[in-house]
Order: structure tokens, then C-alpha cells, then sequence
């Protein structure tokens, strides 16, 4: 099961090009990376970004906050450098990591990942199973 515990967004997503750039944040030293990635890249596919932080269900309401401060400030400096056109969505849900971004992924163009701190599995799975390219934010 998914819960979404936050959502807030940027802009709007443009009705013309209807695409978006998924990135898959997580709470550790890639987040910047990643999410500087994924913002570049959804610039230069002319897309929105929605970023995505998958947490473990068991978090309690403090841990949840402590969690995602990071991820989302870190998604904040990558939209602010983008300038002001940059348009975004930033989604804080529980669940299976791998089931939640294949869903989100439907629709998109790109999927944006980090470092996999699964011994590879969380990627492996994605590209196997997303319709769109992954691109792996490397250290």
C-alpha cells in the first residue's frame, strides 16, 4: 500500500508536452546529484519534473520529516538554479520503491535514479520493468 504524505507543487506542468521526468530521491549524499540531473534533464526534454522520495512504511511522524527535509531541499536548490521556469512536483509516499516508480514512469519520458543502496536490485528492476530510459546518476 502507498500513502502520500506530502505534495507540493511548482509551477504547472505544460498541457502542450504533457511529459515529465521522474526522479527517484533518496536520503544520502546523491540527492543533490540527483535531483541537479534530473531538473537538467527535464529542461532539455522541454518536461516537468516530479520528484519521488520512497520512504519505509514503519517511519514515525518525526522520522518521516527528518527524512524527507533533506530530499526536498535538495530538490528545491536543483529547481532554484533552473531558474524560474522550471516546473516541478515533489511526492513523499511509503511503499515498494520499485512498484511505485514503474507506476509513476507510465507516462514519462525519463526515469532519473541515483546510486542503488540495494546492491543494484531497485535499478535493475526499474530499467527492467519502466517503458521509458534510465538514466543513473553515477557518484
Amino acid at each position: 500500500m502507498t500513502s502520500t504524505a506530502h505534495r507540493a507543487s511548482v509551477g504547472e506542468a505544460d498541457p502542450a508536452t504533457g511529459s515529465e521526468v521522474v526522479v527517484a530521491l533518496t536520503n544520502d549524499e546523491s540527492a543533490r546529484r540527483v535531483a541537479e540531473a534530473g531538473v537538467r534533464l527535464a529542461h532539455e526534454l522541454g518536461a516537468s519534473v516530479r520528484f519521488v522520495h520512497v520512504l519505509p512504511e514503519k517511519l514515525d511522524v518525526q522520522e518521516r520529516s527528518d527524512a524527507d527535509q533533506p530530499t526536498f531541499a535538495a530538490a528545491m536548490a536543483a529547481l532554484r538554479r533552473a531558474g524560474p521556469h522550471a516546473r516541478a512536483t515533489f511526492e513523499s509516499t511509503t511503499g515498494d520503491p520499485v512498484q511505485l516508480l514503474v507506476a509513476r514512469c507510465a507516462e514519462a519520458r525519463m526515469l532519473v535514479i541515483g546510486p542503488d543502496m540495494e546492491g543494484g536490485v531497485v535499478g535493475a528492476l526499474c530499467r527492467q520493468h519502466v517503458t521509458c530510459p534510465v538514466h543513473e546518476v553515477t557518484p
